[in-house]
């Protein structure tokens, strides 16, 4: 049996709440957020309500008071604040006022999604408390926050993995607890409920909460022949399988028992996001790989040209060639090289459109990382010289690591 403590600080902390279709379930929602947490409204320097807006902007032609003559002039999406669910910010208004007076606009109309909005608060001052014990299979995770008014308790998770069900399947049971409504919900999880052909498998899943019932049967094709391994995601709205779709390409091929060339293509779909509170950008990433590929992705700040820019990167595509041999003091090295493709942009807000503007920026052949280990014998089996080194086409960095492994 293990526990584990761990204690994270945070400060100018953004929380954020989202996913509620109605505005029923968001009064809701926010009226339990104060009954339960009201402590995050004692010390919270900010909060607001953001979204993503359908701005049409109008000509008053023809009959000033009559609404089905004017002429629609252009329609934009803007990412703005709310001061309530029904008012635009006094911001959010002059932002879109400047762009109605810029092309001659007599007025606009702006309409929203209920899912789209995002409710924030900013903290000063943020510590949670993550208190973790396992005991095979059942493991259990307790979470206490701070926001400088004392700890309180936030939620607890409560799972067991890998149980047996019948005829080979094992199940994944998961029971969630928070401060707000006690017990959240319980989850039933079958992997690989049942197969049919060819890689084809179906997963299910049973949510129960206090008020609901949601089955999910999510359909996958893992497909691996010999030397190829090919990932795919199978759109299903059930019952209606409407579209298949290849996430990754992969090749293995083994020369003799030393020499192994590994590539694969992912198919990721990307987007940049951007976060008016904190200023900041993040990416909006679904890149379905194999982990062991080792595809990296990120928002950084580099500095170019003398100018401090905000750079995102994705990489998609790697190249492995691994070899060994006998080694001139006993033993045997080996070698393994590794190299990353990429795609990298310069990322920018554009206010008055609200969208986040990506520029190209390429890399020497779009290599992206090149890494390179290796393992020396240097007596035998005894001791053997460790060295890995990597270079980095999105930062410029590079690194250089020696080391030494005993053994008897």
């Amino acid at each position: 049996m293990s526990f584990g403590l761990t204690v994270d600080h945070y400060t100018n902390y953004v929380m954020t709440w989202s996913g509620y279709d109605t505005r029923d379930e968001w009064e809701d929602a926010l009226d339990r957020l104060y009954t339960c947490f009201m402590k995050y409204f004692l010390t919270a320097s900010d909060e607001e309500l953001d979204v993503e807006v359908i701005v049409t902007f109008y000509d008053d032609a023809g009959t000033p008071q009559t609404p089905s003559d004017d002429i629609a002039m252009t329609s934009i999406k803007a990412y703005v604040e709310l001061d309530d669910f029904d008012t635009l910010s006094s911001a959010a208004e002059a932002y879109l006022d400047s762009i109605a007076t810029a092309i001659g606009a007599d007025y606009y109309t702006w309409s929203y999604l209920y899912k789209d909005v995002v409710y924030r608060m900013l903290f000063p001052d943020y510590m949670t408390f993550t208190l973790t014990a396992e005991a095979d299979p059942f493991s259990a995770e307790v979470v206490f926050d701070d926001v400088s008014t004392g700890i309180q308790f936030k939620e607890a998770t409560l799972s067991m993995s890998d149980v047996s069900l019948c005829c080979g399947i094992t199940h994944d049971v998961e029971v969630v607890f928070n401060k707000c409504d006690g017990f959240d919900h319980l989850t039933f999880t079958i992997e690989n409920l049942f197969s049919l052909c060819c890689g084809i498998s179906f997963d299910l899943e049973v949510e129960f909460g206090t008020t609901y019932k949601q089955v999910t049967l999510t359909p996958s094709i893992d497909w691996s022949g010999e030397c190829l391994n090919v990932g795919f995601t199978l759109g299903w709205e059930s019952p209606t399988l409407d579209s298949i779709s290849v996430n990754y390409i992969g090749i293995t091929c083994e020369y003799g028992e030393c020499l192994t060339l590994a590539a694969g293509t992912a198919f990721p779909s990307v987007s940049w996001t951007y976060d008016s509170i904190t200023g900041s950008f993040a990416p909006d990433i679904t890149l379905e790989a194999p982990s062991d590929w080792g595809l990296d992705y990120d928002v950084i700040t580099l500095e170019i040209d003398g100018t401090t820019v905000v750079v995102g990167y994705y990489e998609y595509e790697y190249f492995d060639l691994t070899f060994c041999g006998p080694g001139c003091c006993g033993g045997q090295y080996s070698v393994d090289v590794k190299a990353y493709w990429g795609d990298r942009f310069v990322l920018a807000w554009d206010a008055q459109n609200g969208v986040v503007v990506a520029e190209s920026l390429p890399t020497l052949f779009g290599l992206s990382r090149i890494e390179v280990s290796a393992e020396v014998p240097v007596i035998g089996d005894t001791l053997t010289l460790t060295v890995d080194m990597s270079y980095s086409l999105i930062t410029n960095d590079a690194t250089l690591d020696f080391g030494w492994s005993f053994s008897f």
